[in-house]
């Protein structure tokens, strides 16, 4: 089943369980600011981490830890999220390792490793700083939004 959600311009995670196979596989139509949180439960409090897709007016993404800076890793990516298209994504947390990646390519295009990485058991997603999102992404809306 397909779970469609808006995101308004407003910096507040709606939490999702984290899928068991530590991977989460979405497509999004927004301007900026595509935002992931990784979190043990259901609310925005540390361990968190964030992965921002095409923050910065679309220029770069990066992931960071509890929700702030200096970022852990960072990436130009330039024009990455679309207003007007569906994008798809996926985050993998594995092996101690957090990767972003595009649908359809299996190399990431960024990553960072943490010896210590919590176990996910909730995903936040929201958009922010003058962007709305359109997301897509498999599970049952029913057993969501705490």
């Amino acid at each position: 089943m397909k779970t469609y959600v808006t995101t308004p311009d407003r910096k507040r995670y709606i939490f999702y369980p984290a899928p068991s196979n530590k991977q989460f596989q979405f497509k999004i139509c927004c301007s900026n600011d595509c935002h992931v949180a990784l979190t043990t439960e259901p609310q925005e409090y540390h361990p968190i981490y964030e992965v921002v897709i095409g923050g910065w007016n679309s220029t770069k993404s990066v992931i960071r830890y509890g929700g702030k800076q200096p970022d852990v890793a960072i990436t130009a990516t330039p024009n990455i999220v679309n207003t007007n298209e569906m994008r798809g994504f996926w985050i993998r947390w594995r092996d101690q390792t957090i990767s972003v990646g595009r649908e359809g390519e299996a190399t990431a295009f960024m990553s960072y490793k943490d010896a210590q990485l919590f176990d996910v058991k909730f995903l936040g997603i929201c958009t922010a700083y003058g962007s709305m999102g359109s997301w897509l992404f498999d599970g049952d809306r029913d057993n969501y939004n705490f």
